[in-house]
């Protein structure tokens, strides 16, 4: 499990990857709200399980709500 601590933007290439399952859990943890993202591997994946779990504090699912809304034009 990965705790996000900090988000800064760069500029590399990204390739399109197959699509996994993912769930998410949102907990209270002394008295801070956390959401607990979690990936499953690709239907081409031999292996079953997680394979990637993100955690995020309010601070940085503000700013992961920023970029969506900059990026996909969302509207409040």
């Amino acid at each position: 499990m990965a705790r996000i601590r900090s988000l800064k933007s760069v500029n590399r290439r990204i390739n399109r990857h197959d699509p996994v399952d993912s769930e998410y859990t949102i907990q209270t943890i002394k008295g801070e709200n956390l959401i607990n993202l979690i990936t499953y591997g690709s239907d081409k994946c031999k292996t079953s399980g997680t394979k990637q779990t993100l955690l995020f504090d309010e601070n940085i699912a503000y700013q992961l709500y920023k970029i969506f809304k900059s990026e996909y034009n969302f509207h409040d």
